[in-house]
């Protein structure tokens, strides 16, 4: 395994939020936040205010098995020496997980986003809204590869409960109670390996996955 990798992985735990200047004055002690859920874009509009640059990164594999049906975390994010999904050959991304105020839900939900920078692409365009002074709601929108971001300015009554919403979030996230990667499945090397396709795979390479075990 990478030394590369897992310095990776350490990195991640040693997170510390730094709330955007235009809520960070009006953010005190709240109360924690309830379980956190993906933040998910579609074709329709969905609102959300994004407060803070800090972000979470954790490396994922994307798993189609009937059994599994999603993202997992690459078990070398866990502290494994290895991973069956790299072991056959599966391919790992690198997710940034931003925490984001749902104004559906009005709760804190996760804002899964790649890396790429390419035109269009979901990174640059939260940069943008963060290096913005004004307070405000961005709606986001997926289509065909295509991110779509507006903005407008938050009402009175909206901005109080973002706030609020935020103070509940900051509380929670300095008491250690808060994990953004817990939005997505973790999945030991043993259980994957006994998924019926994956271990086809596994066979097909001559690949004993626990064979160096201690």
């Amino acid at each position: 395994m990478s030394k590369r990798r897992k310095k990776d992985s350490k990195e991640t735990k040693k997170l510390k939020f730094e709330i955007h200047d235009d809520f960070d004055a009006e953010v005190n002690e709240g109360v924690a936040s309830s379980q956190l859920e993906i933040f998910r874009i579609s074709q329709d509009e969905k609102p959300g205010v994004i407060f803070t640059r800090q972000h979470q990164i954790v490396q994922v594999h994307y798993c189609r098995e009937p059994e599994i049906k999603g993202y997992v975390i690459c078990n070398i994010e866990e502290g494994s020496e290895d991973c069956v999904l790299c072991q056959i050959g599966r391919q790992r991304q690198k997710k940034l997980l931003f925490p984001i105020v749902s104004l559906e839900t009005e709760d804190i939900e996760v804002l899964s986003v790649s890396n790429s920078l390419r035109p269009n692409a979901l990174l640059p365009q939260i940069q943008n809204v963060l290096e913005s002074e004004k307070k405000c709601a961005t709606f986001f929108s997926h289509e065909d590869y295509k991110y779509t971001l507006s903005t407008q300015s938050l009402k009175k009554d909206h901005r109080r409960r973002v706030v609020s919403v935020i103070k509940s979030f900051d509380k929670a996230w300095k008491a250690g109670e808060v994990d953004l990667s817990s939005v997505y499945q973790r999945i030991s090397n043993l259980a994957l390996a006994n998924c019926t396709e994956i271990k086809k795979m596994l066979d097909l390479k001559g690949i004993d996955p626990f064979s160096d075990d201690d």
